[in-house]
């Protein structure tokens, strides 16, 4: 079949393809290249010259660019010895899936497709801790607790700023804040400017 093709083109040495792909494809015909790998060369020019691809190929591009989370996903024996390793309970652990399914199955768009879901988790898990949603939170030390060991530290320093910067820039405190006195929990403290005229 191939050597009727370029018999053909050879008998019409006068004809002139009018167009980019019939242009490839008289070149093809004319090296001597078969009518398979012709009508390969014209899917390709069609696509903008992307290459045809098999489903292999499509499989493989696919697993490089990740994939959705399956919606009962269950984390392996390895992704929850990660959380316990940085103390978490069993219980924190099931929540944490939870929620890490739950966000995962919902999200759309591209960024919803991971290649490695277990460091995904791994990262989930890190994140928890940071937020303050790990172990010390079940001592109640966590971020927001009142009997944290460091709040009366952080309420001291607050004081603290406060005076040095009505002190710098000549402010006095509102009196309802100094009727309170220093220990006051109602509401941010406000600073109202010196009557003083110079």
């Amino acid at each position: 079949m191939a050597e009727a093709t370029s018999q053909q083109l050879q008998l019409a040495p006068q004809y002139r393809p009018s167009t980019p792909i019939a242009v490839k494809l008289q070149g093809h015909f004319a090296r001597g290249g078969s009518v398979a790998d012709g009508v390969r060369l014209v899917e390709e020019l069609e696509r903008g010259g992307r290459p045809v691809t098999s489903n292999a190929s499509r499989e493989k591009r696919s697993a490089e660019r990740g994939t959705r989370l399956s919606p009962d996903w269950q984390p392996s024996d390895m992704d929850v010895a990660f959380a316990l390793e940085r103390g978490l309970s069993q219980a924190r652990i099931e929540t944490e899936v939870e929620k890490f399914r739950n966000y995962w199955t919902a999200k759309s768009g591209a960024g919803a497709c991971k290649r490695d879901w277990s460091a995904c988790w791994r990262n989930w898990i890190i994140n928890a801790m940071e937020r303050g949603y790990g172990p010390s939170n079940y001592r109640g030390q966590g971020p927001g607790t009142r009997n944290s060991a460091n709040w009366q530290t952080r309420r001291d320093d607050q004081h603290a700023a406060r005076a040095k910067l009505r002190a710098f820039v000549g402010l006095n405190a509102d009196p309802s804040e100094e009727e309170r006195g220093s220990g006051g929990d109602g509401p941010p403290f406000r600073l109202v400017l010196d009557a003083r005229r110079g």
